[in-house]
């Protein structure tokens, strides 16, 4: 029996349903968590073989004494995942540091991470990239802004930090940047007139995908945190066939093996010289995990699939064996903030999106600081629904 050991897989709570599918599989579930065991969820209790307790999980030393107990008590560690961007360094330095032998290691993670490293792997695709360079000199980063215009946009170059990510549009702001900057690394790059999508999906042994869904998000998350936007977004029914086929290629070049994905592109809504037409796809960002919040759930209903079985199986068998054709939904994401007024309350949302209401929850700080408050899934034959619905749940 091969031991799968799984970090953090209640955040968000969803994500219990890792264990489900890795029980249901066959392997030895071990979990490393900060939530007393008496506090975990009832399926995630019946589907785990241990659990390890760790106050703070934040310290890498910490968790370093739950691998060791594991070996002790169940033989040599065969994968460990958090599936979370937050928890993939530490990840990769416990396989490291026990010679775990499936999955990314440190050195190729922070490649992988880090956004002006990813830049290689989109152009071995053949998907074009904005030009870009890291900010090292106030000097060197205005003979840039002379070189390609403002505005620019400015982001750490690893992480996720849509708090200190910033479109400047002038010679001063970028000055005010710098000069106030944290002490961390960031990348500059041209600013994108774009609507984003994503390719979400998994990968077997070889690179190969064996299945892929996508997403469109009207509005980025920087502009969501830094002008206090509400988040919206929708799991699609079909893809543009240019974005499959960008997708496809671009794991391929990231050698992604047995990996759940999320690829983020800009679909331009303008010309550009050297990177396309208005209409297509270039590169933004790619994450080596399933996609953020609860967007998993919206992919299960939006595609009548259960994507936590499908990682599970093709961690198990290499392989999903989709047994027949299932229909797929828009499945709309609408979340509000509790500090912004709202002609309608959430009762009247319920009562009129009976039919199409199938998934509702708050989000969990830190979550909430770029997804809001508390949020809707509905699913929807058309795309009209679904501009029926967000008007309806943003009227104010």
């Amino acid at each position: 029996m091969k031991n799968f050991v799984l970090i953090a897989p209640i955040f968000p709570y969803t994500f219990y349903q890792f264990a489900i599918g890795l029980k249901k599989q066959g392997f030895r579930v071990l979990v490393v968590g900060d939530v007393q065991e008496a506090y975990l969820p009832q399926p995630l209790i019946a589907n785990m073989d241990a659990y390890y307790f760790v106050h703070d999980m934040n310290h890498y030393p910490n968790l370093k004494p739950a691998m060791e107990y594991f070996i002790d008590r169940f033989g040599p560690i065969d994968y460990v995942e958090s599936n979370i961007e937050h928890w993939l360094r530490y990840d990769a330095q416990l396989r490291q540091d026990f010679d775990i032998p499936n999955g990314l290691r440190p050195a190729q993670l922070q490649v992988y991470q880090s956004k002006s490293g990813m830049k290689q792997f989109y152009r071995k695709a053949g998907v074009p990239v904005a030009r870009y360079q890291l900010l090292t000199t106030l000097t060197s980063a205005l003979i840039f802004a002379k070189e390609v215009g403002y505005p620019l946009f400015v982001k750490p170059d690893i992480g996720v930090g849509s708090q200190v990510s910033y479109k400047l549009t002038n010679e001063q702001q970028l000055t005010d940047f710098f000069a106030r900057k944290p002490d961390q690394v960031f990348i500059l790059e041209e600013f994108i007139e774009g609507e984003i999508f994503s390719f979400d999906g998994m990968s077997n042994a070889t690179g190969d995908v064996v299945f892929y869904t996508g997403h469109q998000f009207p509005i980025n998350i920087a502009s969501i945190v830094n002008e206090d936007a509400e988040t919206y977004y929708l799991t699609l029914k079909t893809l543009p066939q240019e974005l499959i086929d960008k997708g496809i290629a671009s794991v391929k070049a990231f050698g992604l093996n047995k990996r759940f994905f999320h690829f983020e592109f800009f679909r331009l809504t303008k010309d550009y010289p050297h990177l396309g037409k208005a209409g297509t796809f270039v590169a933004l960002e790619a994450n080596l995990r399933p996609p953020g919040g609860f967007t998993m759930e919206m992919i299960n209903y939006g595609n009548s699939v259960n994507a936590y079985q499908i990682y599970t199986e093709v961690m198990a068998t290499d392989t999903w064996k989709k047994i027949e054709q299932h229909p797929t939904y828009f499945c709309a994401n609408a979340s509000r903030k509790n500090h912004h007024q709202y002609r309608y309350d959430l009762p009247a949302i319920r009562d009129k999106f009976a039919q199409h209401i199938v998934f509702e929850n708050s989000y969990p700080y830190p979550i909430s600081i770029a997804m809001g408050d508390y949020f809707f899934l509905a699913k929807f034959a058309t795309r009209e629904e679904v501009e029926t619905f967000y008007q309806f749940v943003y009227a104010k």
